[in-house]
């Protein structure tokens, strides 16, 4: 199933039933056709077996990169993906089951005055220790998250736009750059 709207809610497909054995089943959010800062991603409802395990994935596919898994007790909070696709799959075994889950996604659309922000880059990216920011002279707020959406480290502002990542395990991050009036969320890797 492939959702296009900004917002929706859906579930596992059992709806007020238990989901069924042996399943594997898959949900693709895709707002390519949207300016699309992040999708959110929050569930209403979780209550699967221990080896029914939901997959989340940016992007369109599995190959993308994984987001998390949860089944039973690993209760997804809410997830900020940067990315416009996120990919679902539901891998149930045939050991019993439950009422499944429930989510509902909401996402932030890019104005005009956020596409001013177009410019800004980062570099070197993949980076070992210091991420530069080239585009922006005027940021009010600087803050690393991790591929969940949850911010990490908020950075102090400076003059400087040079931003130290060494102490960052390595993986794929985004930096949030804020400005008076815009936002701009990139990717980068850190090796």
């Amino acid at each position: 199933m492939v959702y296009n709207q900004t917002q929706w809610t859906f579930d596992d497909g059992s709806g007020p039933n238990y989901y069924f054995n042996n399943q594997n089943c898959d949900w693709l959010i895709s707002l390519t056709d949207h300016n699309v800062e992040f999708i959110k991603i929050n569930f209403l409802r979780f209550k699967t077996l221990e080896n029914d395990i939901l997959y989340i994935y940016e992007g369109n596919s599995d190959a993308g990169t994984l987001i998390g898994e949860y089944s039973a007790n690993d209760i997804p909070t809410e997830l900020m993906v940067y990315n416009d696709e996120v990919y679902l799959k539901f891998v149930t075994d045939s050991k019993g089951q439950a009422d499944g889950w429930k989510l509902m996604y909401e996402t932030s659309v890019l104005d005009v005055e956020n596409e001013m922000l177009s410019e800004i880059t980062i570099f070197p990216n993949p980076t070992n220790d210091v991420l530069n920011i080239r585009g922006c002279e005027q940021i009010t707020n600087i803050a690393i998250l991790d591929i969940s959406g949850k911010i990490i480290n908020n950075i102090q502002v400076s003059n400087s736009k040079s931003i130290d990542v060494s102490n960052l395990k390595a993986g794929v991050y985004f930096i949030k750059i804020e400005s008076a009036k815009t936002s701009r969320v990139l990717k980068f890797v850190k090796q």
